[in-house]
């Protein structure tokens, strides 16, 4: 059973944590003795970190050197943050300027505005995970030719976003064949999320009149692709990331190249992201995943923090920072917190 810490204990190993943070130099007693007040001597903070460093919440980079703390250190100075704190309001009015000059309804527009914003703010890396249709409520599907047998669907949620793939078909439809599929999909498929839509789908299929019907046929072929062929997981495509140049400005990247390289490929290929990402969407408000907790050893010297958006009461995607475990954490989840909740509103309009 995890022994639990006295507030002597707690207060000192938040201070450690507190100045490795913005000094990167292993801690010593007599640091926190002269810059914290607690009217404790060297010797008796030293004998307390010891301890701490026993239980694992910190670590000794060698003898003689101060104490730095283990991602189990990061988490208890994360988890004693009682809440997220308030956004300074010059930083609000710089995310909401930045949507409001954002005229693009197109979901990739807008979430590779928000990566580049989000790696401005923080200079950490950034990441968005772009909305799943499966959450989405269809308030419009439009296919529009764009040559011989390729069609585009052209998917509009309830928000007013956009969300375009393009069709490849077997057969070469004119714009008026494709026009009239388009009222027919309207009128059956208008105001139901993918699930409702599948479900859907797969009821009309099964009536005999699509045997016979063209115009049904054709409608059921383009839908089949825009929706039943849709990967209930998103592909590596569906993540935005912004600043990965500020990786090569931390201290403890610069410092080990092969570190670095992890991180960067770990960022290149996606797909090791998308296992991290998929799990914070489980999560409410702010998650913070810190070193080992990712599983993933190319980013244990990382931490990521996320926040999940949604439309109405259902989350479609996350924001989130990744960067090394000496982070920010406060300002790191104000930023990310309020972003989510800014994009949040605005796929909940409607």
């Amino acid at each position: 059973m995890e022994a639990m810490l006295t507030p002597r204990e707690q207060r000192i190993l938040k201070a450690i944590v507190h100045v490795y943070i913005t000094s990167i130099e292993p801690v010593a007693s007599r640091t926190i003795s002269r810059g914290y007040r607690m009217a404790l001597s060297p010797a008796t903070i030293r004998h307390v970190m010891g301890h701490l460093e026993e239980l694992g919440y910190l670590s000794q980079p060698h003898i003689s050197a101060g104490r730095i703390p283990t991602d189990k250190g990061y988490r208890f100075y994360v988890d004693s943050l009682l809440q997220v704190p308030n956004l300074p309001k010059e930083q609000v009015a710089r995310i909401d300027e930045s949507y409001h000059a954002a005229p693009a309804r197109d979901v990739g527009d807008l979430m590779e505005m928000t990566s580049q914003m989000l790696a401005s703010l923080t200079h950490q890396a950034a990441l968005v995970l772009l909305p799943r249709l499966a959450a989405v409520v269809v308030a419009h599907l439009q296919f529009v030719r764009l040559r011989s047998q390729q069609v585009l669907a052209i998917i509009v949620a309830r928000s007013g976003f956009i969300s375009n793939r393009v069709i490849e078909l077997d057969e070469d439809l004119t714009q008026d064949e494709l026009n009239a599929i388009n009222r027919y999909v309207a009128s059956e498929f208008a105001g139901l999320t993918l699930p409702e839509i599948r479900r859907r789908l797969t009821q009309l299929m099964a009536q005999e009149r699509a045997q016979y019907d063209l115009l049904v046929r054709r409608a059921m072929d383009l839908s089949q692709k825009a929706f039943l062929e849709e990967s209930p997981l998103p592909g590596p495509g569906e993540v935005r990331v912004g600043g990965t140049a500020h990786i090569l400005d931390q201290p403890e990247f610069a410092q080990h190249q092969e570190r670095m390289r992890a991180v960067l490929r770990t960022l290149e290929e996606k797909e090791k992201l998308l296992c991290i990402l998929d799990r914070c969407l489980e999560t409410e408000g702010v998650n913070v995943v810190i070193g080992s907790e990712s599983a993933i050893e190319d980013v244990t010297e990382c931490s990521l923090v996320t926040h999940i958006y949604k439309e109405g009461e259902q989350p479609v995607g996350l924001v989130g920072i990744i960067g090394p475990k000496r982070m920010e954490y406060p300002r790191m989840m104000s930023i990310v917190e309020y972003t989510a909740n800014v994009l949040t509103r605005m796929f909940s309009k409607g």
